[in-house]
């Protein structure tokens, strides 16, 4: 193990939560300081109810960072398991025009875990300047962006993986990013819920409970 990916753990941290620190917490924090949006701005996410879309949303709540979370279905019933300031369902017939119109003006970044046709909806709802972070493949199907859709709002669309960007980082920029999330975790600012605790011996039955599309929170094998 390389010593630069150890991470220090505070006596005042529990096991549970500290187990998860080094991805997606950590993956949350990348995301939104490469995003390079400042206070009062607007990041729009996809998959809102994911486990890292609610960390994106709680570590931009700290930094008085908006967010919008774009779900599949309804969203008055995505709204219990969504942290993000506002949410549009990805059904919406006028979905552009929604996003500009809750944004004031289209959002700063996207952080997009989807992908596919459902970007080239996305993209015109971003202000000139904004950046586009690919980190999840739901969506298997080829996004329809041309060239013109980065050009004339001059977009910046780049992939973005949690190993490369500590790779990219200083030690004392991975510092910054341990000490806040501790503190967050400390000032019950940042959850990380636990769904199951199974042991070694029963990690079929993890990987079942895992799967549950209702599932709130982390299954850890201990």
């Amino acid at each position: 193990m390389p010593v630069e990916r150890l991470i220090a753990v505070p006596d005042d941290v529990d096991d549970n939560s500290a187990c998860q620190v080094s991805l997606n917490p950590l993956t949350a924090w990348g995301l939104v300081e490469t995003a390079q949006v400042t206070a009062g701005d607007w990041i729009v996410i996809t998959a809102a109810t994911s486990t890292v879309a609610n960390l994106i949303a709680t570590v931009c709540r700290v930094r008085h960072i908006k967010t919008l979370g774009i779900v599949r279905g309804s969203a008055e019933q995505a709204a219990t398991r969504c942290g993000t300031d506002a949410i549009v369902s990805a059904a919406d017939p006028k979905l552009r025009d929604t996003l500009l119109e809750r944004t004031g003006g289209g959002g700063g970044a996207l952080l997009d875990s989807v992908g596919g046709p459902l970007l080239s909806t996305l993209l015109p709802a971003l202000r000139a300047g904004a950046r586009i972070l690919a980190y999840g493949v739901q969506d298997p199907m080829p996004v329809p962006i041309t060239n013109a859709m980065l050009i004339y709002s001059n977009l910046t669309w780049m992939g973005f993986g949690i190993d490369r960007w500590l790779a990219s980082i200083d030690v004392r920029a991975r510092q910054r990013a341990h000490s806040t999330i501790w503190s967050m975790i400390r000032e019950h600012k940042l959850k990380l819920p636990v769904a199951a605790t199974v042991g070694l011996k029963d990690f079929r039955r993890g990987l079942q409970i895992d799967a549950t599309p209702t599932r709130t929170g982390k299954v850890l094998l201990v």
